[in-house]
């Protein structure tokens, strides 16, 4: 058993961090908090979240993060702002452009027609459907379209070749007139 310096709850020692007397899930918690400040700020708050392990530490740090919140500054802004630079960084579109491919789509895959399925966890328990990937030719760059991530997949392990995915056509085609024929006789 160890407890936590920051909620003061006995806990069991797998809950905890390497080497740090903050349970696992104040301390997702505190990674949230310091997301949340502005940039400005950043360095500011991890030196007071390093050195408040006291209640007075403690209260001292709380008001710091009141005092340097700003209006607006939420989790959908980051998350915003990080689909953009992602979009950006790879693929060299805006998350305008992605938009209006997605409407274009009605939101839906471009080759099995269905709404992403696909969820992912975060690390504080939230879980949320990922959003359509972007589909793109790797040899040039260009931009198809946007996928589910199954369909993205299949499209990665036929490694983009056409053979291949007529050859798996032609095989399921094969294996289904074998299975009408059986199930006549």
């Amino acid at each position: 058993m160890k407890r936590c310096t920051k909620c003061n709850k006995s806990k069991v020692s797998s809950l905890f961090p390497k080497d740090r007397n903050v349970c696992k899930l104040c301390y997702a918690k505190q990674k949230a908090d310091l997301q949340k400040t502005p940039k400005s700020k950043t360095s500011h708050a991890k030196a007071v979240l390093k050195y408040s392990k006291s209640k007075k530490g403690r209260k001292v740090k709380e008001k710091e993060y009141e005092k340097n919140r700003v209006i607006g500054w939420d989790a959908f802004y980051i998350k915003y702002n990080g689909r953009a630079r992602t979009l950006k960084g790879r693929y060299n579109i805006t998350v305008e452009y992605f938009n209006r491919m997605l409407l274009e789509q009605k939101g839906l895959c471009g080759i099995c027609g269905n709404p992403e399925t696909a969820t992912r966890k975060s690390t504080s328990g939230i879980v949320r459907t990922l959003q359509l990937s972007v589909d793109h030719n790797h040899e040039t760059g260009e931009i198809r379209g946007l996928l589910c991530s199954k369909c993205n997949l299949a499209i990665s392990y036929f490694k983009e070749d056409i053979k291949y995915m007529a050859n798996a056509i032609s095989y399921i085609e094969k294996h289904k007139q074998k299975a009408v024929v059986a199930k006549k006789a």
